[in-house]
């Protein structure tokens, strides 16, 4: 495979820790079973990719992709056993940080493609941005019977969901298809991106703390050394990861969330994707938020307008 590089508005108003953690409701909070359950959209390393997918009771023809955030599967709650949760569970949590995105997005009219990757330190740098882009391909290559206009698909992520999510707005990749498979073929670019608490620069994190060094390191393989002045340079793979290196004129669309007491990703973040963004002439609108840490509060209803302004 290989990387083909793809308005600013700033409204002031602990490493992605998934939102069954963050959450301070009962541990068992209330479920909301998906339409497809288990939708398998891609088999390797002879394991299988998994989706649920979310159908709205009144469709407006428009897919999201959602994808959690789990520190690449760095955070501890993630055991990489044989019993692990998945990670596109945290969609069926009504109670839930994410869930209570995804079920939103669902009210107003949105199919919604919750996924699974594959998890780091198993696998590194590029693999999980691969998973997410088989599932744009998969979705596009299934569209009609997902009810979903293939050419107007959308991503949205939390932490480094986001940075997944990001990836899917600013790349776009070629694959080797000898036979021709549907879900193989097309784009895996969406045409609209939301992020919330994105890295945008994967050394643009807090590695103050050994857990976030640790996260790290497992995705990307290791940690560049440190420049003389103290700083991490984004160079080699850290740039490659890093969505911010792949912006271009082509760029989908970002409405992007971050808090300035963020204590994972450095509040720098998301002002240096606005500023490259309005730099090429790409649609975006920062929303810098002064408290909510990694897990900022969001708007649903500027989501959706986001998504059917850039996706009709």
């Amino acid at each position: 495979m290989r990387f083909l590089n793809a308005s600013f508005a700033v409204v002031l108003v602990s490493w992605a820790v998934p939102a069954r953690a963050q959450n301070t409701a009962p541990t068992a909070a209330p479920s909301v079973a998906p339409s497809d359950s288990n939708v398998v959209f891609g088999n390797v390393g002879n394991a299988a990719l998994l989706m649920d997918v979310f159908r709205p009771a009144q469709p407006n023809g428009l897919g999201i992709l959602f994808i959690s955030g789990s520190g690449w599967g760095g955070v501890s709650s993630y055991t990489h056993g044989y019993d692990d949760t998945p990670l596109k569970n945290d969609a069926r949590s009504s109670a839930g940080y994410e869930g209570r995105l995804v079920q939103g997005l669902v009210t107003r009219g949105y199919t919604v493609f919750a996924i699974n990757h594959r998890f780091a330190p198993e696998v590194k740098f590029p693999a999980p941005v691969y998973d997410a882009q088989r599932a744009v391909r998969f979705v596009r290559a299934n569209a009609a019977q997902y009810g979903v206009d293939p050419a107007r698909l959308g991503a949205i992520g939390h932490s480094s969901g986001a940075h997944l999510a990001a990836m899917l707005g600013v790349i776009d990749t070629t694959i080797d298809n000898p036979k021709n498979l549907p879900a193989q073929r097309g784009s895996s670019k969406v045409q609209a991106v939301v992020t919330i608490a994105a890295p945008f620069v994967v050394t643009g994190i807090l590695l103050t703390r050994p857990a976030n060094v640790r996260v790290v390191s497992n995705f990307i393989g290791a940690l560049p050394e440190r420049a003389a002045d103290g700083t991490l340079p984004l160079s080699g793979i850290a740039a490659m990861a890093s969505p911010l290196t792949h912006v271009s004129g082509q760029t989908a669309p970002f409405l992007i969330y971050q808090a300035e007491n963020d204590s994972t990703v450095l509040k720098t973040s998301a002002p240096q994707m606005a500023e490259r963004l309005t730099a090429v002439g790409v649609p975006n609108r920062l929303v810098m938020l002064p408290v909510g840490g990694h897990a900022p509060k969001y708007d649903l209803d500027e989501i959706d307008a986001w998504f059917r302004r850039y996706l009709k």
